[in-house]
C-alpha cells in the first residue's frame, strides 16, 4: 500500500474510532495534545508530523505505533482491556506515584502536579492518606 492510500485508510479508521468513543474533534484533538487543525488533517488523509501520531494512538486507545502501522498497510492494535477496571482512587494513586518517582520531571513540574492532585483530593473531601490507601470513608456508615 502506498503512503497516500495508507493515510486515506487511516483517516477512515480514525474518524470511525473517534465516533465510536463518542469524542468530538475538539475533545479528541485535546486528548491527543494536537491542534484541531492537525486532527482534521489526519481525518482528511493529509500528512502530519510523525510525532503527533503518538497522541492520536493514545486518545483512540490504540497501541503506540498503530497509526504508522495503518499507513504502512497494517491494522491498528487496540490496547488490551484492563482485567480489572480501575477506580478513580487507583488513577489518583498512579498520578501521585508517577509524580513522585518520574526522573524526567523537573522539581517545579513535580510540585505543580502534586499541588493539583492535592487540591482535587481536598475538594473531594479525602485526605492524601485515604487516597494512597484506597480508602473512601465518606461513603461508609
Amino acid at each position: 500500500m502506498d503512503e497516500i492510500a495508507g493515510r486515506a485508510r487511516l483517516a477512515e479508521l480514525v474518524a470511525a474510532r473517534r465516533k465510536s468513543l463518542r469524542l468530538s474533534v475538539v475533545k479528541a484533538a485535546g486528548g491527543a495534545a494536537v491542534s484541531r487543525g492537525t486532527w482534521l488533517r489526519v481525518e482528511a488523509g493529509d500528512p502530519i508530523q510523525a510525532h503527533n501520531y503518538a497522541g492520536v494512538d493514545f486518545i483512540l486507545e490504540w497501541e503506540d505505533g498503530s497509526c504508522e502501522r495503518v499507513i504502512a498497510g497494517g491494522d491498528p492494535i487496540p490496547l488490551s482491556p484492563d482485567p480489572s477496571p480501575r477506580t478513580p482512587h487507583d488513577k489518583i494513586e498512579e498520578v501521585i506515584e508517577w509524580a513522585e518517582t518520574d526522573p524526567d520531571l523537573e522539581e517545579h513540574e513535580r510540585q505543580i502536579i502534586l499541588a493539583i492532585v492535592k487540591a482535587r483530593v481536598n475538594r473531594d473531601g479525602r485526605t492524601r492518606a485515604e487516597v494512597e490507601h484506597g480508602r473512601d470513608d465518606r461513603h461508609s456508615a
